[in-house]
């Protein structure tokens, strides 16, 4: 072989080489992007190495003398699928064909190239090796020609193109015209006969510079994208931790279901930018979609005469199909969605809906519009569907507590009428043991025949029985009217007794007994007590004393004071008459006692008695004292 053919065989090598090695490193690359740019010169790389190895090969069959630039049929068809990978590369970098002019421009290559590699294989069939000189073999390649650099002028042409597609574009110039000088050279060599370097490797070589350097330049950028795609899913995730977190603690602190959808339409517009915002409900019969609250440039609903107009019919709208279906519903162009309507007239371009979904059920939506197209993205719909979500949890809860409450608040009622009717049952069990008291009084005096006497007390008894009856189905009396209760029955008492004792009812001077209210005959049954048990069986003088008096500003003393017996004594005295009188205290002391826990009950009051024994100083008793803590009636809410 001269020295040209070895110059070529060499280039051939260093080129074959070059294509191995740039395989392997574009194959790495692509197979940690994935990205398809960097996979389309893969593919055109290994057809340029199938190629320069059907050329060696097709050398290595030659014999001496043999020209081994010139290009035999196998090389040809192996020349054809290259270009096709070629003209791949070249319009994906490009995406030429998302243009109508240069689309139709690459088919018809590619069209002619297939022509091209069947007419190849026709003649290999046909063992018909004069193609070479033919015309239609001179037709196709021209066609071929002329249609890849209308291909090349529309890439340039281009505007706004990248780094990478200028560096592309500058690779493939220069390799069209290396191309130029080999069709010149093999015209030249066919006209001389003489041989020489072929100039169509030393075009692919440089080329390949061209798109080493490009592809170089890309994977920097996939690289940098990467990191800023990461970089940005970082921010993006923090941010919606932030939202997130914000609406949480906001949705967290109502339970009040109103304020709740007004703080939430308020604060999306405030948080995510939103011009409106509104939520909707289900009405009761769920054939409405009731607007519960709404912000935005439209107005306040707040604000509106006519707040029905913003309702929403069932299946009616974005809002009813979301609800209806239960998916949300984006659309950046309104114009184009058939189901969008404005309910005030003010048209908006796009529009988010999400429907409040509780256990798998609509209960509303949460929707939100804008005056601009395609202004909701992915990260707008994951926050309203998270925030929608939590809203639902919210409002479920809020509803059970409301009807825990009510629950609460109907038995409160049910206590509150039973203890009523406990406390009135107990004032009619009182008001007879009372007057079977007096009726005994009476008997005692017509069986004696003190006729006068059984006469005053009867009339001082049918006028006391008068005022008990009157305030009988009262829960509270004024204290004047007590102590004058009180004080009638005390006169009964004295004439039943011949006036064997005496009495004393006295107040301090910061009591208005015409502003104070009590529960009535609340003392009665311990002022009659400390009579029958603690002054009838004492010798010598006799003395009751009631004393009324402030604990607090809300709660009154009625201090009841004796001189008798004492409890002991009575209780002894109680044994060794055989309980004879037992009936008397026990009856108007329990019932008493039941009423005091009553009024506490139903209340929530001070309502309580307490007794002790009064001393000297040397311990021995001097009598009792009761001392009733009862809360005014008149500072009860």
């Amino acid at each position: 072989m001269g020295t040209a053919e070895n110059i070529f065989l060499l280039s051939l090598n260093m080129l074959l080489g070059s294509l191995v090695v740039l395989v392997f490193l574009i194959g790495y690359v692509w197979y940690f992007t994935k990205d398809k740019t960097i996979g389309f010169y893969g593919l055109y790389l290994l057809a340029a190495i199938v190629s320069v190895v059907g050329k060696k090969i097709s050398i290595a069959g030659l014999g001496p003398g043999a020209n081994i630039m010139e290009n035999t049929w196998q090389e040809e068809m192996l020349g054809s699928i290259w270009g096709f990978t070629y003209f791949l590369f070249f319009t994906w970098v490009f995406q030429l064909f998302k243009n109508k002019l240069s689309g139709l421009l690459f088919k018809a290559v590619l069209a002619v190239m297939l022509f091209q590699f069947l007419y190849l294989l026709f003649c290999r069939i046909t063992n018909n090796d004069a193609y070479f000189n033919s015309f239609i073999w001179l037709a196709i390649f021209i066609a071929v020609t002329v249609l890849s650099l209308f291909i090349l002028i529309a890439a340039l042409v281009q505007k706004n193109k990248t780094t990478f597609q200028k560096i592309i574009a500058a690779g493939s110039v220069v390799f069209y015209i290396l191309i130029l000088l080999v069709n010149l050279q093999e015209y030249l060599f066919k006209a001389s006969g003489a041989k020489g370097f072929n100039i169509f490797y030393a075009a692919i070589l440089v080329e390949n510079i061209f798109f080493v350097v490009a592809a170089s330049h890309l994977i920097k950028n996939i690289y940098k994208d990467a990191a800023q795609v990461k970089l940005e899913g970082y921010r993006y995730q923090l941010e919606v931790e932030q939202v997130t977190a914000f609406f949480s603690a906001t949705i967290h602190q109502h339970d009040d279901t109103g304020k709740l959808l007004w703080d939430v339409a308020k604060n999306l517009i405030c948080k995510l930018g939103f011009e409106d915002c509104m939520i909707y409900l289900w009405n009761k019969e769920k054939t409405l979609l009731l607007q519960k609250a709404g912000y935005g440039i439209k107005g306040s609903m707040q604000t509106e005469m006519d707040k029905n107009i913003y309702n929403v019919p069932k299946g009616k709208g974005i809002v009813g199909a979301a609800v209806e279906n239960g998916q949300h519903i984006l659309v950046n162009d309104t114009s184009t969605d058939k189901r969008y309507f404005s309910a005030d007239g003010k048209v908006m371009q796009s529009e988010l809906c999400v429907p409040v979904l509780l256990n798998n059920q609509a209960i509303g939506a949460i929707n939100t519009e804008h005056s601009s197209k395609s202004f909701f993205t992915e990260r707008h719909l994951q926050l309203l569907i998270t925030i929608a979500s939590m809203l639902a949890d919210k409002i479920d809860a809020i509803e059970a507590q409301q009807q825990n409450r009510e629950k609460e608040i109907e038995m409160l009622e049910l206590n509150r009428n039973l203890a009523t009717s406990q406390l009135t049952a107990l004032r009619t069990q009182m008001n007879p043991h009372f007057i079977f008291n007096a009726l005994n009084s009476i008997q005692q005096y017509i069986l004696q025949g003190n006729v006068i006497e059984a006469n005053k007390y009867l009339s001082k008894f049918s006028k006391l029985q008068r005022e008990i009856l009157q305030n009988s189905t009262r829960d509270f009396i004024l204290l004047e009217k007590e102590i004058e209760i009180l004080d009638s029955y005390l006169q009964l008492e004295q004439l039943r007794f011949g006036k064997n004792f005496t009495y004393q009812i006295n107040m301090t001077n910061e009591i208005d007994p015409t502003e104070i209210k009590i529960p009535p005959m609340m003392m009665q049954p311990f002022v009659e007590n400390a009579i029958w048990h603690g002054l009838m069986p004492r010798q010598g003088d006799k003395n009751l004393d009631i004393h009324f008096d402030l604990h607090t500003d809300d709660i009154l003393l009625a201090i009841i004071r004796d001189n008798g017996i004492g409890r002991d004594a009575s209780a002894k005295l109680k044994q060794n008459n055989g309980g004879s009188q037992k009936g008397y205290e026990s009856k108007g002391m329990l019932l008493v006692g039941q009423r005091l826990q009553l009024l506490q009950q139903q209340y929530d009051k001070p309502f309580d008695a307490t007794i002790t024994d009064i001393t000297d100083a040397d311990g021995m008793v001097q009598g009792t004292q009761v001392t009733l803590k009862i809360f005014i009636g008149n500072k009860l809410s």
